[in-house]
């Protein structure tokens, strides 16, 4: 776990305050320490209703990795300085990405174990022979950002990640995945009728950028969990594609999205 010695007590929200709206530029960075507790809330969002996730585990393995790793694969999203924003908007964490092994590391098992349980029984076993298949290595993208971030900001995170990655070989880090793997957030019509008769017209992700993913998957498993909402369910898809894929993506979303 992270070593609360080394702890910068700079502010970390992942969630910043309401302000009034003013022409803000933002940019990515890399990982520090100090950014634990917005890390933190980034997982409970991605995480949420997960009984069979230590979020405080996997944030402090993805923050120790920050010394222990000669690079890092990820980074955040803050605000660039602007002498219009008051101070404690400077470092306030809008969003957080980064890529998970999920094979031969401290938390591998229990993502593995956490994806296998949410999985729905027809497609449990593609899922499973992937994850453990030899010769596959399969990347758990973790991208958050705070509600009613623009869309477009997804082109320059996932340009980083699989720049991240690249570096990554380079320092011969066994990151040579072979399929990347998300979990994505979907909103969907509370009413069985209504779903079955919209099909995925009716679906909303909250990630808008993934519902780009879909033709570029090899397959998508839909999942046991469930949150209602009313009118609206919140439910979860794991989505995989070969991550030779990962640049024609990042493509299609400078193409898309801007």
């Amino acid at each position: 776990m992270v070593n609360e010695r080394n702890m910068n007590p700079r502010p970390s929200q992942f969630n910043p305050p309401t302000m009034s709206e003013i022409e803000i530029e933002f940019e990515g960075r890399s990982l520090e320490l100090w950014d634990l507790p917005g890390v933190i809330m980034a997982l409970e969002r991605s995480f949420r209703g997960s009984d069979d996730i230590d979020i405080q585990e996997l944030a402090g393995f993805i923050l120790e990795h920050v010394y222990t790793q000669p690079c890092t694969v990820g980074s955040v999203l803050t605000f660039k300085d602007h002498d219009e924003l008051e101070p404690e908007f400077v470092d306030a964490m809008l969003g957080f990405a980064t890529i998970l092994r999920l094979k031969e590391t401290r938390v591998s098992t229990m993502l593995v174990r956490h994806m296998s349980n949410i999985a729905a029984t027809d497609g449990r076993r593609e899922l499973s022979s992937l994850l453990s298949s030899p010769d596959s290595n399969v990347g758990l993208i973790i991208s958050e950002r705070i509600m009613g971030f623009p869309p477009h900001i997804a082109t320059p995170i996932y340009h980083d990640l699989g720049r991240d990655v690249i570096k990554a070989q380079n320092k011969n880090l066994p990151f040579n995945f072979t399929h990347y793997a998300i979990i994505s957030k979907v909103m969907v019509p509370s009413d069985p009728q209504m779903a079955l008769m919209m099909g995925s017209m009716g679906d909303t992700y909250l990630n808008q950028e993934e519902e780009l993913l879909g033709p570029e998957c090899d397959f998508m498993v839909k999942t046991n969990m469930s949150r209602n909402q009313g009118d609206l369910t919140e439910t979860k898809r794991i989505m995989v594609f070969k991550a030779e894929k990962l640049d024609r993506i990042v493509n299609i979303f400078r193409e898309k999205l801007g």
